[in-house]
């Protein structure tokens, strides 16, 4: 199937006169967008006492993801819409903001996705159409929103035992994800539990996701892959060596792959393990 021919959206003047563009087709590119979005974006609309202000913001770790964000999504955004995403950082938080009406409209009405919180986003049917769009959307949510840890397992002294997780407000989400892999073969499990948001002194409802083992990681890697060096970092250690060493941050990572450091030094008095992926 070829890309899909997407509905007409009426633009604002402010984006008519700052050239925005709006993708026609749906594209592979296009469709991991969507997933990241899904993943990290939110739209927001407020009005002040001059106008509407309609916005896009995606959000990260500035330590993590800089260059994901800053490069790989940024880019991204450019390539589809024609307009440069405005960069700022508060502390260890690094933003990207969007202002435009337009987009919005694109979002909201073309792929269903909500304005404020997502506790009922869901992926678009469109996407589903085509296997294709989907593990591109599923890169995308993946990236943004997915963990890849490593735990201590069959006696061993190391992390070696792989597990992907994520968790969301969506229940929606969570079960469609869950199909998503079924599809594509990589076993799943998910969980519903309240969650400690301390910063807002409340509990919220969260759905899990979790997938773990050698083979589906394999699976994974293979069908989907990532485009964020938060992931493809962890990854690699992983497949170089066997096991991940804890609490290691972006910079020692790259340390590590680089031969600079022995990931042996996180731990103590333990001999190398082995490092078969395929087992």
């Amino acid at each position: 199937m070829g890309n899909i021919t997407l509905p007409i959206i009426k633009f604002s003047k402010r984006d008519i006169n700052r050239s925005l563009k709006i993708p026609e087709t749906l594209s592979e590119k296009l469709a991991e967008d969507i997933g990241i979005h899904i993943g990290d974006g939110c739209m927001n609309v407020h009005k002040d006492s001059h106008r509407t202000n309609y916005q896009l913001v995606y959000s990260c770790s500035y330590h993590e993801e800089l260059q994901y964000f800053n490069e790989f999504l940024r880019a991204l955004k450019i390539e589809l819409y024609g307009i440069k995403p405005y960069a700022s950082r508060l502390k260890n938080e690094f933003r990207l903001t969007i202002r435009s009406k337009t987009l919005v409209n694109f979002y909201s009405n073309v792929f269903n996705l909500p304005v404020g919180p997502k506790t009922t986003i869901d992926i678009p049917s469109i996407i589903l159409s085509d296997k294709k769009f989907i593990i591109s959307c599923l890169r995308g949510i993946m990236d943004t929103d997915f963990c890849l840890l490593f735990k201590k397992k069959e006696n061993n002294n190391v992390h070696n035992y792989p597990v992907i997780m994520a968790g969301f407000r969506s229940e929606k989400l969570i079960n469609s994800l869950s199909n998503i892999f079924n599809f594509l073969g990589i076993s799943n499990f998910t969980c519903f539990r309240q969650t400690y948001i301390h910063p807002r002194r409340k509990f919220y409802p969260i759905y899990h996701i979790y997938i773990s083992g050698k083979k589906n990681l394999r699976k994974w890697w293979e069908m989907i892959g990532s485009s964020n060096t938060r992931l493809i970092t962890r990854f690699e250690i992983y497949k170089k060596f066997g096991f991940y060493p804890p609490r290691i941050n972006l910079q020692d990572r790259i340390k590590i792959l680089n031969e600079e450091i022995d990931p042996l030094e996180f731990y103590k008095n333990i001999k190398r393990p082995g490092r078969d992926l395929n087992s």
